[in-house]
C-alpha cells in the first residue's frame, strides 16, 4: 500500500509525548451501520498519517459548501454522505440526502446511520496525491493528531469488512471495555468431549470414561486470546485467557477480568452495558440482565452474549470482573444469518 504524504499539526507535535495512549475511539460518541468501524479501530492517535480501513469513496462531491460535503460511496450499493462539523450522516440515495439536508426536522428523511463526533474533532476533505486515483479520504483532526480514513484497494476494503464479522460472546463484552491495560478471559464451555479422557486414560473402559466426563471439569487450550487481536487490534498484547469444559448440555459463560486504564464504577459499567444493549449497533447481539439467572435460562438465546450485572463485580475503580452468558452455537448461528443478510444487501 502506498502511503500518503506526511501531515503535521502543532497540536499533534505538542501532545505526542504524553498522549500516546490516546485513540480515535475516545472522541467518538456513537457509531452505527456501515461506518461503525471508521472511528472505533483503535490506532495510536499520535500517528501523523494513519490510514484507516473504511472503504472506497469517490472524489466527486454531489454538492459542497464551507462546512458540508456529500460524497458517493463505491463498492456497496451507493451511499451518500453528509459531512458536518459534529457528525457524519449517510443515506440510501442522493435525493434523500439532499432532501434531508433541506428538511432536517422531517422524519421522512432519516439517515441509514449517524456518526456523532465530540466537539474537539473537525472534519475536512483531503485528496492524497500518492493514493490511487479515484480515491477520496476524510481527514479527521483531533487535538492530538490528524487522521486519514480510507482504503487503498478493493482487497483492503474487503479486509475491513472481514474484521468486523467475527463475533463471539467474549468479543461483544470486551468491545465495550476499550480502555484497559490488561485482560484475563475465562471461558466456561458446556461441551461433553471425551478427547481428553481418551488420550490421558486409554486403559479405562467406556463406562468409566463416561463417569469421568459427566462428573468433572477440564481445563483446555484456549485460542481465543490469540484470535482476539485480529478482530480488535487495540487489545493485542493486553489479553490472555483460559477455558474450562464442564458437564452441562448447553450454554457457556465468559469471565472477563480487567485492569482499567480509565476508572469506572460498577454503576457506570452497568449503565454502559445497558445502553449498549439497547443501541442500534448492539441490539439483539448484546443483552443485559440484572435478574438472578442460571445457565439454562440462556438455552436458545439468539444474542452473542448477555451481560450479567449481578455476577459482575468491581474490586475497585480500576479492577473489574465482567460476566456474560451465551448459548454455545445458537448465538453464533444467528450472527451467521446476520452476515448472510448483510452480504445479500452488498451484492
Amino acid at each position: 500500500m502506498r502511503h500518503s504524504k506526511q501531515l503535521s499539526s502543532p497540536n499533534n507535535m505538542n501532545n505526542n509525548n504524553h498522549n500516546n495512549n490516546r485513540s480515535l475511539e475516545q472522541y467518538s460518541q456513537s457509531t452505527t451501520g456501515l461506518l461503525q468501524s471508521t472511528l472505533t479501530l483503535s490506532k495510536s492517535a499520535t500517528s501523523n498519517n494513519q490510514i484507516y480501513k473504511q472503504g472506497y469513496l469517490s472524489k466527486k462531491p454531489l454538492k459542497s459548501s464551507k462546512s458540508t460535503f456529500k460524497y458517493k460511496f463505491k463498492g456497496w450499493k451507493k451511499r451518500w454522505f453528509v459531512l458536518q462539523k459534529t457528525s457524519i450522516y449517510y443515506y440510501k440515495d442522493a435525493a434523500i440526502a439532499a432532501a434531508a439536508q433541506l428538511e432536517s426536522q422531517n422524519s421522512k428523511y432519516q439517515p441509514l446511520g449517524i456518526i456523532s463526533l465530540a466537539e474537539d474533532i473537525k472534519i475536512e476533505k483531503d485528496e492524497i496525491e500518492s493514493v490511487e486515483s479515484g480515491m477520496f479520504v476524510f481527514k479527521i483532526i483531533t487535538p492530538y493528531a490528524q487522521h486519514l480514513i480510507a482504503a487503498s484497494s478493493e482487497q483492503e476494503r474487503r479486509e475491513w469488512i472481514d474484521s468486523i464479522v467475527g463475533i463471539t460472546g467474549a468479543i461483544q463484552v470486551s468491545k465495550l471495555v476499550q480502555y484497559v491495560t490488561k485482560l484475563q478471559v475465562t471461558i466456561v464451555e458446556a461441551k461433553l468431549n471425551d478427547e481428553f479422557i481418551n488420550k490421558e486414560n486409554s486403559k479405562l473402559d467406556q463406562d468409566e470414561k463416561n463417569d469421568i466426563i459427566q462428573q468433572s471439569h477440564f481445563q483446555v487450550n484456549c485460542k481465543f486470546h490469540k484470535q482476539k487481536g485480529l478482530v480488535i487490534p487495540s487489545l493485542n498484547g493486553k489479553l490472555t485467557g483460559m477455558a474450562f469444559r464442564v458437564p452441562t448440555v448447553d450454554v457457556s459463560v465468559v469471565d472477563l477480568t480487567c485492569r482499567l486504564e480509565k476508572p469506572a464504577t460498577k454503576k457506570q459499567i452497568d449503565e454502559a452495558m445497558k445502553a449498549a444493549s439497547e443501541s442500534e449497533r448492539f441490539k439483539g447481539i448484546l443483552k443485559f440482565t440484572d435478574e438472578e439467572v442460571v445457565s439454562s435460562d440462556f438455552v436458545h438465546d439468539s444474542a452473542s452474549s448477555t451481560y450479567d450485572s449481578k455476577a459482575s463485580i468491581c474490586l475497585n475503580e480500576h479492577f473489574v470482573k465482567v460476566v456474560a452468558w451465551y448459548d454455545n452455537e445458537w448465538g453464533y448461528s444467528n450472527r451467521v444469518l446476520d452476515l448472510i443478510k448483510s452480504t445479500a444487501k452488498i451484492q
